[in-house]
């Protein structure tokens, strides 16, 4: 994480990308209703990556998609073109999954729904906002799909 520190005032640099191994593992510190929240990509299925009883982040799913979408507009969140998210081996474009709401709760959650945050040629933009997805299907077997895991930041 980035700290910019003017005279006595420390501020964390919101939108930064976490790098390992050429793949960009997290979005760390995007301001989202005014708390900062860290973005992980994991391949997984929603009822094997999520913890159980989760249904989805409800309304703070899509306003991550689109805390994240502003920055990479704006220019705060840069995004080289080689890098694509953890789990995003197509070459064209890659879909990020950040669950809002299921049909029941994981492990036996029988559908889910996500707000998709689309990777592609280095930029970041929001794609459907209640995009119905199946919760037992491992996006491990799909190279342009991954989830995200939302959390407070560190």
């Amino acid at each position: 994480m980035a700290v910019i520190c003017i005279g006595a005032t420390c501020q964390a640099q919101a939108g930064s990308l976490v790098v390992d191994n050429g793949e960009i593992t997290d979005v760390v510190n995007v301001e989202i209703r005014g708390e900062l929240y860290d973005l992980k990509f994991v391949d997984s299925s929603f009822n094997g990556g999520y913890p159980a009883n989760f249904a989805g982040y409800g309304a703070l799913a899509c306003d991550a998609v689109k805390a994240i979408v502003a920055a990479s507009d704006s220019g705060t969140l840069r995004v080289r073109q080689d890098l694509k998210p953890r789990g995003c081996a197509s070459s064209d474009a890659c879909t990020i999954l950040v669950p809002n709401h299921a049909t029941g709760a994981a492990p036996s959650a029988t559908m889910s729904y996500a707000c998709e945050l689309i990777h592609v040629g280095g930029q970041l933009r929001s794609g459907d906002p209640q995009w119905p997805f199946d919760p037992s299907m491992d996006t491990g077997y799909m190279p342009d799909m991954t989830y995200a895991i939302l959390t407070p930041a560190q």
